[in-house]
């Protein structure tokens, strides 16, 4: 009798892919945990411009020494800095739309820090999308959208990692920004941004070659200096501080500020940005406001009304939505068919007409209760 070879090969091929997995998923493991965001904001939509100060606390899940974040490829970082204003190097990644910061020293794990980044660009194409192909971040005269996927502020752990976050943004007048949990505007001057120093040269990408940052070494002073002169030819020599960092507004002038405040550990990362006529409504137990431009206002309460009966069906089915609060908001054709954040659910354009898109809408709105 002849018995059949045991199929060791596929157990050992279990076992390495198993092993390799496992390995990759090491490797994966978040080193940091963001928990929470300050983000000041200037939008010109005629240049499609966007500077902003981002401040973002976040804890080491281990000892580290660096900090990696993905940040869109547009935006230009102009410097970092540490909890107490301190300058910090910095590389950009390009291939991998990230930036890499180093840390001056380590921050122990289950330790809080925070780093406060600067940047700017022009988000006027698809080019440079974190996302191939696929527009996530534009700003334009009509209507422009920062979206989470979009990484146009510093993202850590993409989809996974939840935080609060705090937003000011200032736009020119006649434009309203929606967002998430939207509260009393900031001051115009409580915005700020700091001065650059006339010699301070904004950093250059790096080529693959350069990914190191450039460090500088003191230069030692000699062996003998201050030990074999008498006490009275020594030198004090005293260290001066820094002056403090000249500040400018960051809002333009005659500009308006929107404020947004989520404290519930979310996504509220998006921001839509347009000339919208506002459609305000109360339907069952939930605030609806609408969002569309001029041309598609007289369908704000058709889609309002189908707002609040979707919303009003998902919470029977869910429980309470995160906010009794939802903006619809249009979207121009140029992106996503529809996307959503914490108190937002967005469609193109394309789909709003006078027959409303009930299945679309729906699955905008879902994303409450599943995606925030």
């Amino acid at each position: 009798m002849q018995h059949a070879p045991r199929p060791l090969g596929r157990s050992v091929i279990f076992v390495l892919i198993f092993v390799l997995l496992a390995t990759a998923f090491a490797a994966e493991k978040p080193r940091l945990r963001v928990d929470d965001y300050v983000i000041n904001a200037s939008i010109a939509p005629r240049s499609h411009h966007l500077h902003a100060v981002t401040r973002v606390k976040f804890t080491a899940l281990d000892d580290i020494n660096s900090a990696v974040f993905e940040l869109h490829n547009a935006l230009r970082l102009n410097h970092v800095t540490g909890p107490a204003g301190e300058k910090m190097q910095f590389e950009r990644i390009s291939q991998d739309n990230a930036v890499r910061v180093i840390l001056p020293k380590t921050v122990p794990k289950d330790e809080s820090t925070t780093l406060t980044f600067d940047y700017d660009g022009a988000l006027s194409s698809v080019d440079d999308s974190p996302v191939e192909g696929l527009k996530l971040a534009y700003i334009g005269e009509e209507i422009s959208y920062l979206m989470y996927p979009g990484r146009w502020f510093p993202v850590n752990g993409y989809g996974a990692n939840r935080f609060t976050a705090q937003m000011n943004v200032s736009v020119p007048a006649g434009y309203t920004v929606i967002g998430s949990g939207r509260t009393t505007p900031a001051a115009p001057s409580s915005i700020t941004v700091e001065e650059p120093a006339a010699e301070e040269a904004a950093p250059a990408n790096t080529s693959d070659q350069e990914k190191a940052p450039v460090l500088h070494r003191r230069t030692p002073a000699p062996a003998n200096e201050g030990t074999t002169q008498p006490r009275s030819a020594r030198t004090r020599k005293t260290t001066t501080a820094p002056p403090p960092a000249a500040m400018r507004s960051l809002a333009a002038a005659g500009s308006t500020v929107f404020s947004f405040s989520w404290q519930k550990p979310s996504f509220p990362g998006t921001l839509i940005i347009g000339k919208f006529q506002e459609t305000a409504s109360q339907l069952n137990g939930a605030n609806i406001h609408v969002f569309f431009p001029a041309n598609h206002a007289g369908f704000a309460t058709a889609y309002a009304e189908t707002s609040g009966k979707e919303f009003s069906y998902f919470s029977s089915l869910y429980g309470a939505a995160p906010s009794s609060t939802l903006n619809i908001v249009e979207l121009p054709d140029d992106t996503v068919p529809y996307t959503w954040a914490p108190e937002v659910a967005a469609i193109a354009g394309r789909a709003v007409s006078a027959k409303v898109d009930y299945r679309l809408l729906a699955n905008a709105i879902a994303h409450q209760w599943w995606g925030v």
